[in-house]
């Protein structure tokens, strides 16, 4: 977990971390994210506590507090969130009005929960910072949801504005929220980033896969495309060893397409891998990384693999920010997401390709040298700092 030693400032920052799912009870690029920025804090500067849902049977002991304020029933229902879990855990976050911080730093996801985590900033007159990883929108919150859409996308915009400060994750996202009228000067860039000392360490996996999927069975993360693409390679002649490694609400309909496409001595899948070692080192020794999604904030299994040197293949869809870590044909591909034989001949082209790793990490850190957690934990506490003491945050030095 993570590495706050014993607080030795003598007055340490009292932050509150509101997000609904934290690691290493569910894990995914946000989860991952606050771990990071979290373990590469500078000792006795924050007394953090993470609010959160019921994710424990015995209450976690150590430097991070963690304070439950409601029940966890199961975060999906229909394979979308649940609404009936969204309200509960927004109704429980008022309870942050009980107690006092310095400043609450409240992740976007899942919307519901801003205005009440709002009202609990207003009444303790405690700043707020609202982390965004994405930015939806109305059309895709109807694609989404529905014509239910609409309540989130009304939400959505409201609560661009509520927070002293919108700490956003790409200066794309910036971009993007500040085009729907709110002032830049509120939105605060600490980008997603990547272990590079950690994953500079890593060992190739001798088990490594010729195709690696790692990746939440979500609607949005496509994990449908690999399906399609691995048949597609099949009946092209091709005997991949693919591996997808991530569980979700599509879990049951990815196995049945797995099965009737007869892939099941292809296709290995693998619900979650806790430990990060292990991980990367299918990362590092998969011959190509297929990550097909809709929407990424960030893309940070895609950074990870590229700081490793495994190409990568992802979509060019406008809301996958993981497509602007990629210099096409240099260190992945770019594909139409529905364009399976154009994924096929994109990992295709990886898989015949001389394995040359080195080349691809570098060409990577040459265009991406900010993407170090160090860099962003220390920006996140400068905001964090900033905020508390109601002054403007700091340019970039």
């Amino acid at each position: 977990m993570a590495k706050l030693s014993c607080m030795t400032s003598k007055h340490p920052l009292r932050v509150a971390v509101v997000l609904d799912a934290v690691s290493p009870w569910h894990m995914g690029g946000r989860e991952t994210r606050l771990q990071q920025l979290i373990d590469h804090l500078p000792p006795g500067e924050v007394d953090l506590t993470i609010v959160t849902m019921k994710w424990w049977s015995t209450a976690p002991v150590g430097p991070v507090s963690y304070w439950a304020v409601c029940r966890n029933d199961g975060m999906y229902a229909t394979g979308r969130r649940s609404i009936t879990q969204s309200l509960k855990w927004a109704v429980g976050t008022a309870k942050l009005a009980t107690r006092r911080f310095d400043v609450i730093d409240a992740d976007q996801m899942p919307l519901l929960h801003i205005p009440f985590v709002r009202l609990a900033a207003w009444l303790r007159r405690t700043p707020l910072v609202i982390t965004w990883h994405e930015w939806w929108g109305l059309a895709t919150w109807r694609d989404y949801m529905g014509t239910t859409g609409l309540i989130s996308a009304v939400v959505e915009r409201v609560a661009r504005r509520l927070p002293r400060y919108n700490i956003v994750t790409s200066q794309q996202l910036a971009d993007k929220i500040t085009a729907t009228g709110v002032p830049s000067r509120k939105q605060v860039v600490v980008p997603n980033a990547v272990d590079r000392a950690a994953l500079a360490q890593v060992t190739a996996s001798s088990g490594a896969p010729d195709i690696l999927y790692v990746g939440r069975l979500v609607r949005q993360k496509r994990p449908d495309v690999v399906v399609a693409t691995v048949a597609e390679l099949v009946r092209r002649g091709r005997h991949p060893r693919v591996t997808m490694v991530g569980h979700g609400p599509m879990g049951a309909e990815i196995d049945a397409a797995i099965a009737t496409a007869g892939l099941s001595d292809v296709i290995t899948r693998i619900d979650r891998i806790d430990d990060a070692q292990e991980l990367w080192g299918l990362m590092k020794g998969a011959t190509v990384v297929l990550a097909p999604s809709d929407r990424e904030g960030f893309g940070l299994v895609a950074a990870e693999s590229l700081a490793m040197g495994t190409p990568v293949v992802t979509s060019t869809h406008r809301d996958n920010a993981a497509a602007l870590l990629i210099s096409d044909g240099v260190t992945g591909s770019l594909c139409g997401v529905d364009d399976i034989a154009g994924v096929a001949s994109a990992v295709e082209y990886w898989l015949e390709q001389p394995r040359d790793p080195s080349a691809i990490s570098g060409v990577f850190w040459t265009a991406h040298r900010e993407l170090d957690w160090v860099e962003s934990s220390k920006r996140w506490l400068e905001v964090l700092r900033a905020t508390a003491e109601r002054r403007p945050v700091p340019p970039l030095s």
